[in-house]
């Protein structure tokens, strides 16, 4: 948590005082898990481009990850696509993103009936290349075979 005061740089604190101590003052909170926040990517045209995400802290990473079944909602594509985040301010507001936003609840497009989220590409050639009657999977030898198999992690990596 830190703390802006007028004419005073920032200071980090731990508070452990009164509600009373920061009145007048701009507090900065960092995000932590199970936050929620919502995220939109410009321009917002329908209900689905504005989601409520929570979110998951990861250690020394200066930017978000969003799992990419949410990118057709958002039509991000990953070319340099520039994304909102905004941090809901009361518990109220949190509430009304999680129940009425939330990512999880939203399942089809109001308007056209579509659904909003699904796998794309990856995930689906892979599960066509396994399930395909003609292909058939090879085990790779191991790297040491005694006393039991184990293989490198290059070999893993296919």
């Amino acid at each position: 948590m830190f703390i802006l005061e007028p004419h005073i740089t920032k200071t980090k604190t731990g508070w452990k005082g009164p509600e009373s101590d920061f009145e007048g003052k701009v507090v900065n909170v960092h995000l932590r898990n199970g936050d929620v926040v919502l995220v939109n990517r410009q321009p917002t045209l329908h209900k689905p481009s504005i989601m409520a995400h929570l979110v998951r802290v990861l250690p020394e990473l200066k930017t978000f990850r969003m799992h990419y079944a949410n990118c057709s909602t958002y039509n991000a594509d990953f070319d340099g696509d520039e994304m909102n985040v905004h941090l809901p301010q009361d518990e109220v507001s949190r509430a009304e993103a999680f129940s009425i936003v939330d990512a999880n609840k939203q399942y089809i497009v109001p308007t056209s009936g579509d659904p909003i989220r699904g796998l794309i590409q990856d995930p689906i050639i892979s599960a066509v290349s396994i399930l395909c009657s003609s292909n058939e999977i090879q085990p790779v030898p191991p790297a040491i075979l005694k006393p039991k198999p184990l293989w490198t992690g290059k070999q893993l990596q296919l």
